[in-house]
């Protein structure tokens, strides 16, 4: 038991440090505006914002204000983006990453405040609560750039014993390389990074969900390997459901380059 403890009091510790590095050294990398706000999580701590179960992430970048996933609760969502002052009714694009519920509840509200926005969604997304006439709805397969150096990776869970999920996760095309945003990454993150690496094969982060909560450590570990020394992932930032257990693998792999990225979280990206 206490060795248990001291190893917690370890992860706490160094976690921190990689934390502190990475706020001091961020703004170094852009000047230029562009940045990404976590808006809805479970996870981190601030003031003014409320935590809760889900995801939702807005973005700035190349002149496009971006909301990549709705969180879980619309009102959770409306008093987070105040806090954020972020103003929702000013958004360019909307990407929902697949239909679960955690990341589709405010999308209701998105379309009656921005009904002409375009809305991407994937190819077997039901929207009859947001729209059932499906106005500037889009349904996405494959890699699609949808303005200039933005990208939408369509990517399908197909494994024995679970039902099949299309998902769609963001990548915005830095001078730096790559900076992916996954809602959950249900297809599995090495295919996501697969599939990203045909736009770019060079990957500077990859924020949000991993889907690791019940993943055996070592499998996290060789995960996290993979994505470092196969892929070159420079920087890390998992969030949503991607597990303390699977936060330890990673920063254990990244150290100074993981950014536990929770709710109120501000990252600034290359342009």
């Amino acid at each position: 038991m206490r060795y248990q403890s001291l190893q917690l009091i370890k992860f706490k510790t160094v976690f921190c440090i990689a934390l502190m590095q990475f706020i001091v050294t961020a703004p170094a990398l852009s000047e230029t505006g562009n940045r990404i706000t976590i808006l809805y999580d479970s996870i981190g701590e601030h003031a003014d914002m409320q935590k809760d179960w889900g995801f939702a992430a807005y973005i700035e970048f190349a002149g496009k204000r971006i909301l990549f996933d709705t969180g879980n609760n619309t009102d959770i969502l409306k008093q987070n983006s105040k806090a954020a002052k972020v103003d929702l009714g000013a958004i360019d694009i909307v990407v929902i990453s697949h239909w679960h519920r955690d990341h589709t509840a405010g999308l209701s509200y998105i379309r009656e405040i921005n009904p002409e926005t375009p809305v991407y969604v994937p190819v077997n997304f039901s929207t009859s609560n947001a729209d059932p006439n499906e106005i500037s709805i889009t349904r996405l397969t494959k890699i699609n750039e949808i303005s200039q150096d933005i990208f939408i990776i369509s990517s399908l869970r197909n494994e024995t014993g679970l039902s099949k999920l299309q998902e769609l996760t963001l990548a915005l095309q830095t001078s730096q390389g790559l900076v992916l945003v996954a809602g959950c990454s249900h297809p599995g993150i090495q295919r996501i990074v697969e599939a990203a690496s045909k736009i770019n094969p060079e990957i500077l982060n990859i924020f949000g969900g991993f889907h690791l909560l019940r993943t055996p450590a070592k499998k996290i570990n060789d995960i996290a390997s993979v994505l470092r020394d196969d892929y070159k992932v420079r920087q890390i930032a998992p969030g949503h459901c991607t597990g303390e257990v699977a936060n330890r693998e990673f920063l254990s792999i990244f150290q100074n380059d993981f950014i536990h990225a929770g709710i109120g979280t501000v990252i600034q990206i290359p342009q």
